[in-house]
């Protein structure tokens, strides 16, 4: 049961990345997708992998090394099209997150990366999450991929409890919360004018 979630998981939330990184490349436009958002995914992710090896969990692996270059993917996109202040911040995201765990794991344990993890994964979203609060455009981001990003994240929370893994219930929790907040905005319908009725304003 818990394998059969888990690979649904997977699937929604991967899913979730390609509508948005195909979009990105045919449209060129990145409007209402963090760039800050973006470097801390990469991150993020860097830090799955190492924890997903050290638990052996074959469903993490896949999931988070797929992500990994998805979001590699995206964050090439946002530079060719000019949405990043700093480029080279992705990279050195990434080769901090991996020295920090490769110095977590050799010092502690893979629940502490866990929870490092989950803390970079609540902190990821914080910018994408305060541009929905701030009402900013998010026309940029995929409604498709917004809505399979949601349903990946509440998947994810019932895989990490049916397989007691704390840190991945915990991450998926609060991530949840912050996509239905970005989802709530993205999705919302355009507000109704006397205009869509052919009236004069």
């Amino acid at each position: 049961m818990s394998l059969l979630v888990g690979a649904c998981a997977s699937v929604f939330s991967l899913s979730a990345t390609v509508p948005q990184v195909v979009r990105a490349f045919r449209t060129r436009s990145v409007e209402g997708v963090s760039w800050g958002s973006a470097v801390l995914s990469l991150a993020t992710f860097t830090l799955w992998v190492a924890y997903a090896f050290a638990v052996g969990d074959p469903v993490q692996i896949v999931n988070n090394v797929v992500a990994v270059v998805l979001l590699a993917a995206l964050a090439a996109v946002v530079v060719r099209a000019g949405g990043a202040r700093t480029p080279a911040a992705a990279v050195v995201g990434v080769l901090v997150a991996a020295a920090v765990s490769a110095l977590v794991l050799v010092v502690f344990d893979p629940l502490v990366l866990a929870l490092c993890a989950t803390t970079v994964s609540s902190v990821r979203m914080v910018p994408q999450t305060r541009l929905a609060l701030r009402r900013v455009p998010l026309s940029g981001l995929d409604p498709t991929a917004t809505v399979l990003a949601w349903v990946g994240m509440l998947l994810w929370a019932v895989y990490g409890a049916l397989v007691g893994d704390l840190g991945v219930l915990l991450c998926s929790v609060i991530a949840l919360v912050m996509q239905s907040a970005i989802a709530w905005v993205r999705l919302a319908p355009a507000p109704v004018t006397a205009a869509d009725y052919g009236l004069a304003a």
